[in-house]
């Protein structure tokens, strides 16, 4: 089997394995809106799920900072 490469980091995609040990999915994360291509698990949660969710690079969701907003 062929390594896949993270499209942000360029290190190996991880395989996702059940508890038991058997590999269920080996085509990592969608980047998107990072990038066009696959991630790894690390830099879907420290590049890709922030950038989704609205933070900023301080840590503070943009969302609450926006005055106009209703709910």
């Amino acid at each position: 089997m062929t390594e896949k490469v993270c499209c942000l980091c360029n290190g190996p995609i991880d395989p996702h394995t059940t508890p038991e040990g058997e590999v269920y999915w080996t085509h990592g994360h969608n980047a998107l809106p990072v990038k066009d291509g696959r991630c790894c698990t690390q830099c879907n949660g420290t590049k890709v799920l922030p950038v989704r969710l609205g933070l900023s690079d301080d840590g503070l969701c943009r969302m609450f900072s926006n005055k106009e907003r209703t709910l």
